[in-house]
């Protein structure tokens, strides 16, 4: 079967210090996902599902809400977030039967439909990657994005050519099978300069300064030599919507502009129903 969108979500069990509104993260998971399949309503998808380290109870929360072999669940042992984003990277390339294909993580809650960004994917050919995801980064912290942002309308929302986002993203399956290699940079080099590796949009000159963290200083190091073996490559583009259709479930990474108060008002009830 010929899927609208092939999806591949990993989830980890152990909830990230920063996280707002969720005290388990059972139930951040649980009402993500009915988040996403309700931005997923009225598209036919595949999902793989990567449960890295999850107790049995996690499987319960896909079986439940998604039948049949739509859902194909794989348990891994505790691999970490570098592997499973590789793990991501060989299921879509390989496996995905459509040719939209879709990264996700476990604590992106969505408000607004995937179908727009499929829409908008399949009309604008010069798009290579969207986010649903509108970083507070954009908005708030030009040291990191200096450059002029370009943007278009489409569907009473804008869309903004941007340089990074995080790991939650579609793309085409023939772009992920060409840049395969530069998101498994991701292993070395983190989020933001894998991105800057496909995007381009600034020198790299511009991410050496002075910090001495041994952490930083590694990721540059590969970074340039990253630079190097990927120098014949094109720079691809990297579109995120304002307002946005998903936000990262993070303190200080929430979307602007929106009230999330509204949408978490009554935790008890969201985990419930």
């Amino acid at each position: 079967m010929d899927y609208s969108v092939s999806v591949a979500l990993r989830v980890a069990p152990n909830l990230n210090s920063k996280q707002v509104y969720f005290r388990s993260k059972y139930d951040l998971v649980k009402v993500c996902f009915k988040s996403l399949l309700r931005a997923l309503d009225g598209l036919d998808f595949e999902l793989f599902v990567i449960l890295d380290g999850c107790p049995k109870s996690f499987e319960k929360i896909f079986r439940e809400n998604v039948g049949g072999n739509v859902l194909k669940i794989l348990n891994v042992y505790m691999i970490g977030n570098s592997a499973t984003f590789l793990l991501q990277i060989f299921l879509l390339s390989t496996h995905a039967s459509s040719e939209y294909v879709y990264f996700a993580e476990d604590d992106y809650f969505y408000i607004d439909s995937i179908k727009e960004m499929l829409e908008l994917m399949s009309k604008k050919s010069f798009i290579d990657f969207l986010s649903p995801y509108d970083h507070p980064d954009y908005h708030f912290r030009r040291d990191i994005h200096p450059y002029k942002i370009v943007s278009f309308n489409y569907g009473g929302r804008l869309w903004k050519n941007v340089m990074s986002t995080c790991c939650t993203f579609m793309t085409r399956k023939n772009i992920l099978d060409e840049t395969c290699l530069v998101l498994e940079s991701y292993k070395d080099v983190g989020d933001h300069f894998m991105w800057h590796l496909l995007t381009r949009k600034l020198p790299v000159k511009n991410f050496i300064k002075v910090n001495y963290h041994p952490s930083y200083l590694r990721r540059l190091m590969f970074l340039l030599n990253y630079e190097r073996k990927f120098s014949k490559k094109r720079a691809y583009s990297l579109w995120a919507p304002e307002p946005t259709i998903a936000t990262h479930m993070q303190k200080g990474c929430l979307s602007p502009k929106i009230d999330w108060r509204k949408h978490f008002s009554s935790i008890n009830e969201i985990i419930l129903g």
